[in-house]
């Protein structure tokens, strides 16, 4: 029994992006989405969608 592995699409790293530029923490993002505040962490730098 392994973890499932769940894979963010550009329009929830848009919304990770927006919640973390508007000063929410890590772990009210992950509410947000789902997900372990750590997760977030990890997907912050992938989150950059540009100007």
């Amino acid at each position: 029994m392994g973890r499932k592995l769940r894979y963010f699409g550009p329009s929830e790293r848009r919304e990770i992006e927006r919640l973390h530029n508007g000063g929410a923490p890590a772990a009210v993002i992950a509410g947000k989405a789902g997900s372990h505040a750590a997760t977030i962490y990890r997907e912050l730098p992938n989150g950059y969608t540009g100007p």
